[in-house]
């Protein structure tokens, strides 16, 4: 709650510019957490950067959140939504005694740090979310820049969901994407499949490498360990579902299990709603192959930076993914990664930052657990690599520069 960021931003008035994030719904989402760091990123750089919110979003939005903990100006949502939409709501008449407490505690704070004023719409030059339609008229002047949280294909993989599961995902990506002016990518990678699928060409196409938390991650190497001293820890950190298939964690570590006494895996996510029955699958695939004693299902945890800061080795099999948070985290620490062959997850270790296989492939998950927990030297060259890789393209200073060169120009226009 120290932390409230805004340092250079300008008193908000209708005549400045700024850039307006709309993140979805769900908060918690990993294409909201972006938006949030993006907003800080450019509040660090002294750009207008403000937060579309419903309400019911509001004091979560202005805490920033788990995982961005800074504080931006808000424009409630139900304001500018036109009349229609699925996600208007109008906020209630009578809040919670709580909530609104909380509210005015948070806006007092920032009131107290600038002379703070509610940016009107219209002044809003770019908006950056995944609703084209989410501004209505009153962002008409406003170019319209899609969020693009992840690979082609993962993003396929969310956007067919609902009424487009019938229809080509494809076409219905191209035509989703050609309704906006730009589309933001965490990868170049990602970029160049989007326009092999014809869906944006490279004029429309915007690269922004996203960062992680440096501070967050610095403490925690600082923090104990969770890992008892005799243990081999390999950690996999994110949310239990399919698409991250932790399954083929569990199978390639029990083959390497089987020659090591001294490996533990650690999976560090929660199952999310709906998604129990997928953790119980995890759990008796572990008890069938006879590593139950030796996999720990953590659930989630707010210090997840701590487990990574002291893992021997970090893991990573998800079947789809944009650019994983926790291997830019792990890559910051300088840990021997294990992952999948992904193009997002390449563009970031490159061929020498770590060990890839592709994606289902056991054996090779196991044997490269083996490999690389046998051989210290081989950890620290992974690790090293892998530090001045995201050093090069991926650190905090690069991201908020590239963002602040990338939008500045635009507020201008």
């Amino acid at each position: 709650m120290k932390n409230l960021g805004l340092r250079n931003s300008p008193a908000f008035g209708s005549q400045v510019r700024y850039v307006l994030l709309g993140a979805p719904p769900c908060g918690k989402s990993g294409g909201s957490a972006t938006l949030l760091e993006l907003g800080q990123a450019l509040d660090s750089r002294g750009i207008p950067a403000v937060l579309l919110a419903d309400h019911g979003r509001l004091s979560y939005r202005l805490e920033g959140g788990a995982r961005c903990r800074t504080a931006l100006p808000v424009l409630p949502e139900h304001l500018i939504l036109p009349e229609g939409h699925p996600r208007r709501r109008e906020p209630p008449r009578r809040p919670r005694k709580r909530a609104r407490q909380r509210l005015r505690l948070f806006l007092d704070m920032i009131e107290s740090r600038m002379r703070w004023r509610r940016p009107t719409p219209e002044a809003a030059a770019v908006f950056i979310g995944d609703d084209h339609e989410a501004g209505g008229p009153r962002l008409a002047r406003a170019a319209k820049i899609l969020n693009h949280a992840g690979s082609p294909d993962a993003f396929m993989d969310w956007w067919a969901r609902g009424e487009l599961k019938s229809v080509d995902r494809e076409a219905a990506y191209r035509d989703h994407l050609s309704r906006f002016d730009a589309v933001l990518f965490q990868a170049a990678a990602h970029a160049d499949e989007a326009e092999r699928l014809g869906a944006v060409d490279r004029e429309r196409a915007l690269v922004l490498r996203p960062s992680c938390d440096e501070r967050r991650l610095t403490a925690a190497q600082r923090a104990p360990s969770p890992f008892a001293d005799d243990v081999c820890a390999v950690v996999y950190v994110g949310s239990l579902q399919p698409r991250k298939d932790q399954e083929s964690a569990v199978r390639g570590f029990a083959k390497a299990a089987e020659t090591r006494d001294d490996l533990q895996l650690y999976l560090v996510g929660g199952a999310g709603r709906g998604r129990k029955p997928y953790a119980e699958h995890l759990s008796a695939v572990a008890a069938e192959l006879g590593v139950a004693h030796r996999v720990h299902l953590v659930g989630h945890r707010h210090d997840h930076e701590r487990y990574l800061a002291h893992a021997c080795i970090v893991l990573q099999t998800s079947r789809s993914e944009g650019v994983a948070r926790s291997l830019r985290e792990a890559a910051f620490l300088g840990k021997a990664i294990v992952a999948t062959r992904l193009s997002g997850t390449v563009e970031l270790l490159r061929e020498d930052g770590g060990r890839l296989v592709e994606v289902g492939d056991t054996e090779a998950i196991g044997a490269a657990i083996n490999l690389v927990a046998g051989q210290d030297e081989l950890r620290r060259a992974l690790g090293e690599r892998v530090r001045a890789h995201y050093a090069c393209a991926w650190s905090t200073t690069r991201y908020a520069d590239t963002a602040a060169r990338l939008f500045e120009p635009l507020l201008r226009d």
